[in-house]
């Protein structure tokens, strides 16, 4: 079997008074020649301009101490005096040489008494008093103006970073629990596995899955040729939309898969393969008995878009793909001897390289880059700020030098973490470990660009926030900035436990999976294994706050493999398990061998 079931198998597996009069004008606006003797006030009234159909009326009116006579509407001549005098009425604005205002919030002088203080509340209607909303107070000016409402909260984005309904329409998306939404479970004689979950923007969930038998999602029986690649697409409510195989008799796509969906529904996936592997549109071909990579996107139907093969010169496996928010696809992973990706053949240095590579949305190279030296290094997870910024974080020994200084391995496994600017320069690079094994096993990156990272280790691991350590191997979640400074850290559960993957959702929750032994208390209480080894799937607040915790489990051993959390903030949750399991509507049995499984937890 290809060594890429192998990174299973790493040391760790087991947020209005009146103003005062303006002077009369003393020259007419249209006539320069003024009269002793005359006075003359011009008065304008002035309204918007309505379109067609709006009317103007001009009317002229003199004042010379004698009886006013009507006049032409342009010129009046009396006694020797031309004056005229133009008002111009289009709708309703009146502006005149003498301004009188009413005590209203208009924002003119005289709109209030000086001294004197009003409540006040700006938000929209029906806001006012409802969940984080509530009205201020303004103070009159001495310039008889109203101040600012100080003191209000209005309507804001909910965030998640403390308790409270901050947008007050009366919901707190940020306490819900996690109850069972829909589920199933997939396989029948051969082994199954799902192996990575993602929604698309209209709360859809796709699964790729794995699978040396046939399978049925709800639609039908899939037959398998080998071991095939597998997707199936479902409605919010859990109602199979589509299901689809890819495969011949040899072995292609997992257990390692990329998969992500494009802000257009599209379904992006990457993985490996032997044989030939047909998306649709033509076969992708691998003869040899190295391991070959292919990319494809296909559209929310399942319709072929686009495929592409890249040759390994021995080993090679994608272990997480990205879309960034230009819709370029990023790729990490490792490779061995050599990897072709379109642009120049990165060459390995060791045992296991890392690679990082970037290509367009139509699928054309970018740029990619390969690291190593003689011992390993494996990119693990990956994804993008709003920026375009590329964050990798991933398994090492020995060193490798990103292009800001080489990172060195302290032990048996470290942790890096790189940061890419979008054309694949380094700006920097951390590495964290003792002469303990840590594991890396995910990476989000949520709206603020924040770069969360979850794992496992069996030293003392410090990330900047003091020391995360315990019994046998301990699982952890830690969040940093930009520039990679700490922003907090903690451990998730001890005593044999490993949190395999995280997500964020559209409030910047943090979507966590893993397995633990025993017992776990992730916050809310002790989650307790049935038999074996059992999943974990808990929600946390930006701040890493815990919102909720729930057990998958059930007789013999359970595994995750991925997890998922929609802009809503639903979790999905896939893996697989021997004799059965219970996603929180009982137990499923199988069917046998290893049985694959899908679950979706409310927000």
């Amino acid at each position: 079997m290809p060594w890429t079931r192998w990174l299973r198998l790493t040391p760790l597996v087991l947020a209005a008074c009146p103003g005062d009069p303006v002077a009369a004008t003393d020259t007419d606006p249209a006539d320069t020649t003024a009269q002793a003797g005359t006075a003359s006030e011009s008065t304008t009234a002035i309204a918007p301009t309505t379109g067609a159909g709006s009317e103007t009326t001009t009317e002229s009116t003199t004042s010379t101490g004698e009886p006013t006579t009507a006049v032409d509407p342009t010129t009046s001549t009396t006694q020797g005096t031309t004056t005229t005098t133009t008002e111009t009425t289009t709708t309703s604005v009146t502006t005149d040489s003498t301004t009188t205002t009413d005590a209203t919030d208009t924002g003119v002088v005289g709109e209030c008494v000086p001294g004197d203080m009003q409540d006040c509340y700006s938000g929209p209607d029906g806001t006012l008093d409802v969940g984080e909303c509530h009205g201020g107070q303004k103070t009159c000016g001495p310039e008889q103006l109203w101040g600012p409402c100080l003191g209000e909260v209005v309507p804001a984005r909910d965030t998640c970073e403390a308790p409270g309904d901050e947008s007050c329409d009366g919901l707190d998306p940020c306490q819900g629990d996690g109850a069972y939404a829909w589920g199933l479970t997939f396989g029948e004689a051969g082994n199954d596995e799902g192996d990575r979950v993602a929604f698309d923007g209209e709360g859809n969930l796709v699964l790729a899955a794995w699978s040396n038998g046939d399978v049925d999602f709800g639609g039908g029986p899939l037959v398998h040729a080998g071991y095939d690649v597998l997707l199936a697409k479902f409605a919010p409510d859990g109602a199979l939309l589509w299901a689809k195989r890819f495969g011949d008799g040899d072995y292609q796509g997992g257990p390692e898969y990329g998969l992500a969906i494009a802000g257009d529904g599209d379904i992006v996936l990457g993985g490996v393969f032997h044989g030939d592997l047909d998306f649709g549109g033509g076969p992708l071909k691998n003869p040899t008995a190295q391991a070959d990579l292919f990319l494809a996107r296909l559209d929310g139907d399942g319709q072929h878009q686009w495929s592409h093969s890249f040759h390994s010169g021995d080993d090679a496996t994608i272990v997480d793909l990205a879309i960034d928010p230009s819709g370029d696809i990023l790729l990490t992973g490792a490779f061995v001897g050599s990897l072709a990706l379109g642009g120049p053949t990165l060459l390995g240095a060791g045992a296991n390289d890392l690679f990082v590579a970037k290509f367009t949305g139509a699928g054309a190279h970018a740029w990619s880059r390969g690291f190593g030296d003689p011992q390993w290094q494996i990119g693990m997870g990956i994804g993008a700020d709003a920026a375009g910024d590329i964050y990798v974080t991933g398994g090492m020994r020995g060193s490798f030098d990103p292009g800001t200084g080489p990172l060195v391995s302290a032990g048996l496994e470290d942790i890096f973490l790189i940061k890419f600017d979008p054309s694949g320069a380094a700006k920097w690079g951390k590495r964290w470990g003792d002469v303990g094994s840590q594991a890396i096993r995910g990476l989000a990156v949520d709206s603020k660009g924040r770069v969360s990272l979850t794992g496992g280790t069996s030293g003392v691991l410090d990330f900047g926030g003091g020391p995360l350590e315990g019994p046998n191997v301990v699982s952890y979640l830690a969040q940093f900035d930009g520039d990679g400074a700490h922003l907090w850290s903690r451990e998730l559960c001890e005593g044999g436990s490993i949190a395999e993957h995280v997500a964020v959702d559209g409030l910047d929750n943090l979507a966590v999976i893993g397995t633990f032994y025993n017992s776990c208390d992730l916050g809310g209480g002790p989650l307790m294994a049935l038999d074996n080894r059992d999943v974990f799937v808990a929600k946390f607040g930006p701040l890493g706050q815990h919102g909720w915790s729930k057990r998958l489990g059930g007789p013999q051993e359970q595994r995750d493999t991925h997890v998922a959390a929609a802009d809503a903030g639903s979790v999905a949750a896939t893996g697989h398990f021997n004799n059965g399991i219970d996603l929180g509507a009982g137990n499923q049995p199988s069917h046998g061998g290893r049985d694959g499984y899908v679950v979706v937890l409310d927000p």
